[in-house]
């Protein structure tokens, strides 16, 4: 789930920022009830962004019970 978690945050600054390098992320909460994805990332240095949780609004419910915490 960790490469999951990368692609999806790689493409939520797609469009903030041409993102070139990629990062590692885990998954720490899928909440399927609201269609949200709770996920800790290392630093984005292309971004100038550091290591953070974040929560991200998922539009696709069947990608959604694909992910799995950890």
């Amino acid at each position: 789930m960790k490469s999951a978690a990368a692609v999806l945050l790689a493409a939520s600054f797609a469009t903030c920022a041409l993102a070139q390098d990629f990062t590692n992320g885990t998954i720490n909460k899928v909440d399927l009830k609201v269609k949200k994805v709770t996920l800790m990332h290392e630093a984005f240095k292309n971004l100038v962004m550091p290591a953070k949780t974040m929560v991200f609004q998922v539009a696709d419910e069947g990608m959604l019970k694909k992910f799995k915490q950890g």
